[in-house]
């Protein structure tokens, strides 16, 4: 009889504790239908959420974690056709007439993630909902995305076509210099890239975006560089059209092994068939304009006249276009990503000419080897994390690489205009010495007049 009241007793005082449990959880008091949202950015978003009856919206405050992120603007009943019905909640259909379906009207700021609150007047927080503000998808931006393949496509052609046989065979002749550049290319730059990206403490999603970029190929405009540097232009394209080819394989070496560190962190791993995928973009067009070349060789002489101004207006148009569709990017764009993202390709020149120089190249070959090191196809780069990486993730990793696009040729430019100054200087002196020679020697022992009194 004791044992049969002690049971009792101890089943009364579960169902109690579970009742008083029940009536006094907030979990059960507001139901969102996901635990997470995405809203595009510039876009006005209704997140739907579930309410008890005995909940009043006036005892409720609404706000959002971040406000640079998203703002919560107001809530409402949920009304009309496209309203979701209590069925679509987790939730007991025996206890659905109990709630009703209100939308959260909230306004996107910026690319990022914050949390929408529904806190009590004495802020203790009843439930929330992770929100994701993602990259827009206007009209422009399908256009930039269109024109970032076409214009990769079509400057790996110009840069097959632009090869010339001889000049390849003839340097595989004498490799050394090729071995030098691939050398700097593919294992002093990766190395660079990890190092830096773990001085400057960047998040690991940034930090593997940099050291894709750190392992990527050379740049087409590196050609045009070693022109105006009075480089060897025949090493140049063929140091450019190795490091192409190479990236077939050297790039996701150098992906999987210690780019893993970072992706390890970030959660994050990136298919092997779309990082193959997104290089033999940038491979196949170059072997066929190779081809072409080699087949119709009055097409280089058309493409030597392209090649440049094609280049400058693709780059002047990828900047443009850029700003003008990532320009809330530059919002998020801190000082880390300022410096650490350029000094990869700086870093990379003076690396470069300090090998090639120690390893005895010609001064004309060492200006090459330098600015094929520094200069990388940052286009490959942003290819990959924008096609392999989900938003607004590939949105944040892309922020020190926007900086190497605007930063890469700051060098350069301050040493072209240091040698035309000096260029320029030292032509002022030799015509002042000429004078002064002049003047020295005299009208009388003047040649012209002497020539005249004959």
């Amino acid at each position: 009889m004791i044992h049969f009241f002690s049971i009792c007793i101890f089943v009364f005082f579960v169902q109690y504790i579970q009742c008083w449990t029940k009536l006094n959880s907030t979990d059960d008091l507001i139901i969102f239908k996901n635990d997470e949202f995405k809203c595009k950015m510039f876009k006005i978003c209704q997140v739907a959420v579930l309410i008890h009856n005995d909940l009043s919206l006036n005892s409720l405050k609404t706000n959002s974690s971040d406000e640079n992120v998203f703002k919560f603007n107001q809530i409402s009943l949920c009304s009309g056709k496209k309203c979701p019905s209590t069925q679509n909640f987790s939730i007991n259909t025996n206890n659905s007439i109990n709630y009703q379906v209100y939308n959260a009207e909230i306004q996107s700021v910026l690319i990022g993630k914050a949390t929408l609150n529904f806190n009590t007047n004495d802020h203790s927080i009843i439930n929330s909902c992770h929100i994701t503000i993602t990259q827009p998808r206007r009209v422009i931006d399908i256009i930039f995305d269109i024109m970032i393949y076409t214009f990769g496509f079509t400057i790996s052609l110009l840069m097959g076509v632009l090869l010339d046989k001889k000049c390849i065979l003839n340097i595989f002749k004498i490799p050394r210099a090729m071995f030098i550049g691939f050398f700097c290319q593919y294992l002093l730059m990766p190395l660079l890239a990890f190092t830096i990206c773990n001085v400057f403490g960047l998040t690991p999603v940034e930090s593997l975006a940099l050291f894709i970029y750190g392992c990527s190929p050379g740049g087409a405009g590196s050609n045009n560089w070693t022109i105006l540097f009075g480089g060897d232009l025949d090493l140049s394209a063929v140091l450019t059209f190795v490091s192409v080819l190479s990236s077939l394989f050297m790039m996701p070496l150098w992906v999987y092994t210690l780019g893993s560190v970072f992706s390890t962190k970030a959660h994050i791993r990136i298919p092997i068939i779309g990082l193959f995928g997104n290089l033999m973009i940038t491979i196949v067009p170059c072997i066929v304009g190779l081809i072409l070349s080699i087949r119709y060789p009055k097409i280089k002489k058309f493409a030597l006249k392209v090649a440049k101004p094609f280049t400058l207006c693709v780059l002047l148009t990828f900047l443009i276009l850029a700003f003008i569709t990532k320009f809330y990017s530059f919002q998020l764009l801190k000082l880390r990503h300022w410096f650490s993202g350029p000094l990869i390709p700086w870093f990379g020149y003076f690396i470069g000419g300090i090998t090639a120089w120690i390893l005895r190249l010609p001064f004309n070959q060492v200006k090459t080897v330098a600015i094929e090191t520094g200069i990388q196809n940052i286009g490959v780069a942003f290819l990959i994390i924008y096609t392999n990486l989900p938003t607004p993730e590939a949105d944040f990793a892309a922020l020190p690489i926007m900086a190497v696009a605007f930063l890469t040729n700051i060098p350069l430019y301050i040493a072209l205009l240091i040698i035309r100054i000096c260029k320029c200087f030292s032509q002022d002196l030799d015509e002042t010495d000429f004078q002064q020679e002049k003047s020295e020697t005299g009208p009388e022992n003047d040649p012209m007049i002497e020539k005249n009194k004959s």
